[in-house]
């Protein structure tokens, strides 16, 4: 968004190209329409219609329909898709002896044989930004609980989340299960429904997730780069020393 574009064949106005024949006119621009961020160029091959700072109000269906005084009226059709970065990310964890809460890089710390759930939730963006963990350059978690519709589960209750929090957890590896969108989030931007997240859980914690490092990333597109936030995983062993 804010960008610059060329869009082959569209034109939301009118245009008579005898006067660019008459050597008298090669560029036109309709104030009615996208004002002085949009004109057309007749003078290249194909003609384009230039639009300047695109705004999310620009994207949909533009139509070129071009009139010939002996041949059949031609019409073209093209979609134009507006992609708006998302504004960022938070990380909310849910464990023993807290309710849900932000986190910083920071969390922790916790005891052996703990278990928590770490939730990143990507903000704005259109279309809604796809949230992946990592682990050492490898992917962690990329089943987003965001994109699960809500269904009925027969699991056992030992089996759900107990923590009397509002944010979704998921069992693992003894179950999966989905949630709705966590209350309190919104959508600013487009996407239905809630903003986009990835909950992973961890546990029972041993020894070995002391200084565990996680990356979030969020992304919707393949142009800017990925937001990203890390976590380290502090931790109080059950003897002095970890």
């Amino acid at each position: 968004m804010g960008n610059n574009i060329s869009v082959f064949e569209a034109i939301p106005g009118g245009f008579d190209d005898r006067a660019l024949a008459r050597g008298k006119q090669s560029h036109w621009a309709d104030d009615d329409q996208l004002g002085s961020r949009a004109r057309l160029d007749v003078s290249s091959s194909p003609a384009l219609l230039r639009l300047s700072k695109l705004t999310m109000a620009d994207q949909g269906l533009y139509r070129c329909r071009v009139d010939f005084k002996f041949q059949p009226t031609k019409t073209t059709r093209i979609s134009l898709t507006v992609v708006v970065p998302p504004k960022g990310l938070s990380i909310v964890v849910d464990g023993p002896g807290a309710a849900s809460r932000p986190v910083s890089r920071v969390v922790g710390p916790y005891l052996e044989g703990d278990t928590i759930a770490l939730t990143c939730i990507a903000h704005g963006g259109n279309p809604p930004a796809k949230v992946v963990w990592y682990e050492d350059g490898l992917t962690l978690d990329r089943n987003m609980e965001s994109e699960i519709p809500e269904i009925e589960t027969d699991i056992p209750e030992m089996f759900l989340n107990t923590t009397g929090s509002s944010w979704p957890t998921k069992v693992w590896p003894t179950a999966q299960v989905p949630f709705m969108v966590p209350s309190g989030t919104s959508d600013e931007e487009g996407g239905g429904g809630g903003e986009p997240y990835n909950t992973v859980v961890l546990g029972p914690l041993t020894r070995s997730d002391l200084k565990r490092v996680l990356t979030c990333e969020g992304t919707n597109n393949n142009i800017t780069l990925p937001l990203s936030l890390v976590v380290n995983l502090d931790m109080n062993c059950k003897y002095r020393f970890c």
